[in-house]
């Protein structure tokens, strides 16, 4: 998502400046091969299935996610504020957004807390 605002941003700024070009034939140019950029990036995302379907987070108790601290398995990104979760009142050291629910075994195993579903950012993709 962040290359469709990065099109978006270059469409306008050639839109805007198309009264400065050489000729007008220079800017509808300059537009088309931009519109060829952003269907081919939407055409990219498509491919692959990327749909806003609800992560799982997940807090780390114990420690800090890194490598070997939490599941690999759907990981899909980390982070490491950490904080007190009022409802179990305990610290915890960093969260895991996954695209899955994890087992109990792998919440148990790993130390995690799941703290609930929510839509992905478009940080993520």
């Amino acid at each position: 998502m962040k290359n469709h605002n990065l099109l978006k941003q270059k469409l306008a700024l050639i839109a805007s400046s198309a009264v400065l070009a050489d000729t007008v034939t220079d800017a509808i140019y300059d537009v088309c091969n931009l519109l060829d950029e952003y269907k081919a990036e939407i055409d990219r995302l498509r491919s692959r299935d990327i749909t806003l379907k609800h992560l799982y987070r997940y807090g780390c108790l114990m420690r800090p996610p890194g490598p070997g601290a939490v599941p690999r398995d759907g990981l899909v990104k980390c982070g490491f504020e950490h904080d007190v979760d009022p409802e179990i009142g305990h610290h915890y050291w960093g969260w895991c957004d996954y695209e899955r629910r994890l087992t109990d075994e792998e919440v148990s195993s790993y130390e995690l807390y799941y703290l609930g579903e929510h839509l992905p950012d478009s940080s993520v993709f």
